[in-house]
């Protein structure tokens, strides 16, 4: 019972958490994402987790979350595998797409994210598991020990357990806190990349 009403105590304080910050980044202009999301951008071509990466896990930005244009660009100069999480409904869980051409082959949703298209054969976990493949992870909010609060349904954290790779949380400086509320199966992250530099996670 005790653990229930901890949990209870962590979600409640994720919603709020999470309200506050979604509600300053709606509040956000298409030239503040643009120059903070560049600025990510330049930072994470840099590091050695994506230099060394055969396959690096991305997202299709919405809601004004980073854009990563850029630097899926970049990765397809590179040869780079760029993954992209598709929703698989018989699941009801998220899957990795390997996606060559995001304006081509990818399209509305789940969620009203964009995702690859239907026909596109899913990522192997083994694929996802190999240290290899670092990942680029979204998130609402970052606490400096790596702790990561998510939309709220956990599916981030479920496609991060277990893998090997570099998992690099990007973030608005402001999104990156002292503390976030987490659960002990949520997956931290162990480098951040905001506008305002890179720092490796606390913890």
């Amino acid at each position: 019972m005790a653990k229930v009403r901890v949990n209870s105590g962590i979600a409640v304080r994720k919603t709020a958490l999470r309200r506050t910050v979604l509600a300053r980044r709606r509040q956000l202009t298409a030239t503040e994402i643009g120059s903070a999301s560049r600025r990510i951008c330049a930072q994470l071509v840099r590091l050695d987790a994506v230099l060394t990466a055969s396959a690096v896990a991305v997202y299709a930005a919405v809601g004004g979350e980073v854009d990563l244009t850029w630097f899926i660009s970049f990765c397809h100069t590179r040869s780079k595998h760029t993954l992209f999480p598709r929703f698989a409904s018989t699941e009801g869980e998220y899957e990795m797409v390997a996606v060559q051409d995001a304006a081509a082959e990818l399209g509305a949703g789940s969620f009203g994210i964009p995702e690859p298209a239907a026909t596109l054969a899913a990522a192997p976990r083994a694929l996802l598991r190999d240290a290899c493949t670092c990942w680029i992870v979204p998130g609402v909010a970052f606490d400096v020990w790596g702790h990561r609060l998510g939309r709220g349904g956990g599916y981030y954290d479920r496609l991060l357990r277990g893998v090997a790779g570099v998992k690099i949380g990007v973030a608005y400086a402001w999104q990156i806190l002292a503390e976030v509320p987490h659960a002990p199966d949520d997956e931290p992250v162990d480098i951040l990349v905001s506008d305002n530099g890179v720092r490796c996670a606390a913890g």
